[in-house]
């Protein structure tokens, strides 16, 4: 997991290690793309510090409920990813979705 460090700028997102997002309570957690960790941009002192969680890649958006960040997969033959924010383990769902005929669209 990261060490916390404070953010110094967002330079991450030209990497395309992360794309999309959600926030819960102080914190927003950014799904991984092409990064392994699950990044974790904490505000509750005031000054942004980025930390990660293990996780995989493979994951485009998030949504929240009821303290867990769901992340969509990028394709069909990645589970949906789920992240508890009290313990701060990342799981994945045993939900495949289906393939779509004409693949994936933005």
């Amino acid at each position: 997991a990261g060490d916390g460090q404070p953010c110094v700028h967002a330079n991450i997102a030209l990497a395309r290690l992360f794309v999309g997002g959600v926030a819960v309570g102080n914190s927003v957690y950014l799904a991984p793309f092409t990064a392994t960790d699950v990044g974790v941009i904490n505000f509750e002192s005031g000054t942004p510090v980025f930390s990660t969680i293990l996780a995989r890649p493979g994951y485009r958006g998030a949504a929240a409920f009821e303290g867990k960040v769901f992340f969509a997969p990028t394709d069909s033959r990645t589970p949906i990813g789920m992240l508890d924010t009290v313990t701060n383990t990342f799981s994945m769902l045993p939900v495949i979705l289906p393939p779509i005929p004409n693949g994936w669209s933005n």
